[in-house]
């Protein structure tokens, strides 16, 4: 396995770990009534995801 191989697998494990979070925050979300403070929670993780993102296409393409 080449370095890049592996920094990509690894950034794959995070990108979806992250989707996980998401996906629970979505949740936590949908069921409570205090949403303010969970919204930017859940803006803050989109920024890291989506940075993550560019992350690994960089060292894909």
């Amino acid at each position: 396995m080449q370095p890049t191989d592996t920094v990509l697998h690894f950034t794959d494990t995070v990108l979806h770990l992250t989707d996980t979070v998401l996906h629970f925050t979505d949740t936590v979300l949908h069921s409570t009534d205090d949403t303010c403070a969970l919204d930017g929670y859940r803006f803050a993780l989109y920024r890291h995801y989506f940075a993550l993102y560019r992350h690994r296409f960089a060292l894909d393409g």
